[in-house]
């Protein structure tokens, strides 16, 4: 209105919106309202009326500046509870986050924990399919009280024949026979090899064999069954 108010009095265009420039229009008008222009010696000014409206141009002012103020505090409000929804998002995301690393730090318990079980299952598997012996001069073991020889019977167990005396065995799941020798005994032949208990019996079940240098001997167990599990000592003397 004021642009067009100007250029009827033949204003140019830039300069009406240079004059514009320099006053305080209204943004806004409500029906009824009366607007006044006034243009001399090139001074411009203008000015609102209420005319024939119900409501006053500062009336509108206050209630568009009420309303602009009621949407800005619905915004920050808006804005207040958004960022609630975001501090209680990034609760809720560490809180996982932390359940996530308790789960986590758990199944790697557990999968170690799996892990030592079969590896027990396993090796109580290999004890309990093993046989377990020791190997050693025959007059040494005797001197050590793992076995005991008497005069008129059969090589038997010594008062320390124990669990932590067997520290070899072989897994009768996958093999049947010991090779010994004499070098890795100390000794400079086999001659000959008592096995305890006296309750085994050869060529019944198990087989001796010692090479015709005497450095080593093999020992085939026959009955596998029989040894499953069980402690023997093979004393061996020159």
């Amino acid at each position: 209105m004021a642009l067009r108010f100007l250029r009827k009095k033949g204003v140019s265009e830039t300069e009406a919106k240079l004059l514009v420039s320099r006053i305080n229009l209204m943004e806004k008008l409500a029906p009824g309202f009366e607007v006044y222009h006034f243009y001399a010696n090139g001074v411009y000014g203008t000015w609102v009326a209420q005319g024939k409206s119900k409501i006053s141009p500062q009336e509108l002012q206050k209630a568009e500046r009420e309303k602009i103020e009621g949407e800005r505090d619905t915004a920050v409000a808006q804005g207040e509870k958004l960022q609630e929804e975001v501090n209680d998002l990034v609760t809720e995301k560490q809180r996982i986050t932390e359940e996530i690393e308790g789960l986590r730090s758990e199944r790697t318990s557990l999968l170690e924990e799996r892990s030592k079980l079969e590896a027990n299952n396993t090796a109580q598997l290999s004890k309990l399919n093993s046989l377990h012996y020791v190997v050693g001069n025959r007059d040494k073991l005797k001197a050590d009280g793992i076995i005991e020889i008497p005069v008129f019977a059969k090589d038997r167990a010594g008062k320390n024949w124990k669990n932590d005396v067997f520290t070899q065995s072989l897994d009768l799941r996958s093999a049947d026979s010991i090779t010994l020798k004499a070098s890795e005994l100390n000794l400079k032949k086999i001659g000959k090899i008592n096995v305890v208990p006296g309750s085994y019996t050869k060529d019944v079940h198990y087989s001796l064999t010692i090479s015709e240098d005497k450095q080593s001997a093999t020992i085939k167990l026959i009955e596998k069954s029989r040894f499953t599990n069980d402690k023997v000592v093979f004393a061996i003397s020159e």
